[in-house]
């Protein structure tokens, strides 16, 4: 790079000493690359990225090589020129280097991040033809003794830079799990500086003796080797290297946008010639910008929507039985406290507690499943057996809850006989008929009493009845002993274990 800096103002001889430099320096990070390339390992990913990396610096070497055969002339000296061979290997290698970077896995996941991609993609696109034109395609045609085939040829270097910054923009914009981000990063500036210098090779007028592509070339090597040695002394130099999402704001596409929209203001104050086409690139590039941010909208209102489903979803995990889906400990005690401190009505409320009876033996016969099928059943039933406002709970094993909300006497007692003559009918879980016994023990409380104390006494009575042989018994506050409620066909007051 200094050896051309120093011949643009005055020859260095010998030139083509010069012109040397710089396939040597393409052979150096075609060495650089497969060294990466072996280091990864040949089958995986970034091995053969870069080992394709390697064979299209290798064909820029030759075509390279074919230029310098191209320009020399048989003193020695040097004219710049370039034969159909060269060029088609130049555009071999441009080629392969594409096609390298294409194949990368990009870092998009779903089908709005690949269409927010897009829309950043045509807007960058455009604001590059936009600018490409305005520099090199006016001077292209506007050059005097240039012929359709000189022109076609220019044209058609735009075009590749082009696409090769479209590329670059590609990958800069989605990003890619496989290689370390500062090597992709220098990646994109090596082919920036080919893929622009490329496109404006056209317009730079260096003395005859040199050529463009002796700057071009060596810049974008050293960085694309830079980038193999980076990746090679990265940390991971696995495939198991951790995806790394793409980023949700990128200012590239913006920066493109503010880049047009100035260069619009200065070809209008100027009034060129292409100014018309400069703002309908502008109008395209508002358009463009205007369709991202709506599907940016719908990104934010789509997350937002998954966030406030996921927060519904922990706060019912947190208050809500894995297994039955009824009321847990903690929720059914916070509507307990609330029930004694203020009630829903400043009415009376009654808690109920429900105890199989014999349940151990059904997990200890017929296994856990069967006895969470049972405990599933419970919880269906006590659900559907009560109002909408009470809340069942399971508080954990065999032991169920019911907290009846403004709701006292014999209304609860009515429910909770129907609720034992319902469990007492045979059901069929799981292909087996079982008939489901319980003990049921309900006190009663008001705004103001120890909640604790309520939910006590509602568990002696519980145990009161599955002592007596199951049922339901009531507790009754000042009085020398609870009231017993005898439902039929329960059995006789004997002793049994749940």
């Amino acid at each position: 790079m200094a050896w051309f800096l120093m011949v643009m103002v005055q020859p260095v001889e010998p030139i083509l000493l010069g012109w040397l430099l710089t396939p040597a320096a393409v052979l150096c990070a075609v060495l650089v690359c497969w060294q990466a390339a072996k280091a990864r390992g040949g089958r995986t990913i970034a091995g053969i990225f870069w080992r394709r990396v390697a064979v299209a610096l290798a064909v820029f070497a030759i075509s390279m090589i074919a230029r310098i055969i191209d320009s020399v002339e048989p003193d020695l000296s040097m004219t710049a020129r370039m034969s159909v061979t060269s060029a088609g290997l130049h555009a071999a290698g441009v080629a392969l280097m594409m096609w390298a970077l294409v194949l990368l896995p990009a870092g998009t996941h779903n089908r709005v991040q690949r269409a927010a991609l897009w829309l950043d993609l045509g807007t960058v696109t455009v604001a590059a033809a936009t600018f490409l034109w305005h520099f090199a395609g006016t001077a292209i045609l506007a050059a005097p003794g240039r012929n359709p085939v000189t022109v076609v040829a220019s044209i058609a270097l735009m075009i590749a830079g082009l696409i090769c910054l479209l590329i670059i923009a590609k990958v800069a914009l989605a990003g890619t799990s496989v290689l370390d981000p500062y090597a992709l990063r220098m990646l994109g500036a090596a082919l920036g500086v080919g893929g622009l210098g490329t496109a404006l090779v056209v317009v730079l007028v260096p003395p005859a003796y040199i050529d463009p592509s002796l700057l071009i070339v060596p810049v974008a090597v050293l960085l694309i080797a830079g980038a193999a040695r980076r990746d090679l002394l990265s940390e991971s130099g696995t495939e198991e290297r951790a995806t790394r999402p793409r980023r949700r704001f990128s200012l590239l596409p913006y920066t493109a946008v503010a880049a047009t929209d100035t260069l619009m203001l200065l070809t209008m104050q100027q009034d060129t010639g292409d100014r018309m086409l400069i703002a309908v690139a502008g109008v395209s590039l508002t358009v463009l910008v205007i369709g991202r941010q709506i599907l940016t909208f719908h990104q934010n209102e789509t997350l937002l929507t998954r966030l406030d489903e996921a927060q519904q979803r922990l706060q019912h995990d947190a208050t809500h039985d894995a297994l039955t889906g009824l009321a847990n400990r903690s929720l059914f005690e916070q509507r307990l406290t609330a029930a004694a401190q203020h009630g829903p009505s400043n009415g009376g409320f009654t808690v109920a507690v429900i105890d199989l009876d014999g349940f151990k033996s059904v997990n200890d016969t017929q296994g856990h499943a069967a006895g969470d099928s049972l405990l599933r059943y419970v919880a269906d039933t006590l659900r559907c057996g009560v109002r909408s406002q009470d809340t069942v709970a399971r508080l954990g094993g065999d032991e169920f809850v019911i907290l009846f909300h403004d709701l006292t006497g014999e209304a609860v007692d009515d429910i909770i006989v129907r609720l034992h003559a319902t469990l007492a009918q045979p059901a069929d879980l799981d292909g087996h008929h079982r008939v489901v016994r319980a003990s049921f023990g309900a006190a009663g409380g008001v705004p103001g009493v120890d909640p604790a104390a309520v939910l006590r006494d509602a568990d002696l009575a519980m145990y009161r009845a599955k002592s007596r042989g199951g049922g339901f018994e009531r507790h009754r506050e000042r009085e020398a002993d609870s009231e017993t409620t005898r439902i039929p066909g329960t059995p006789q007051p004997t002793s049994t274990s749940g």
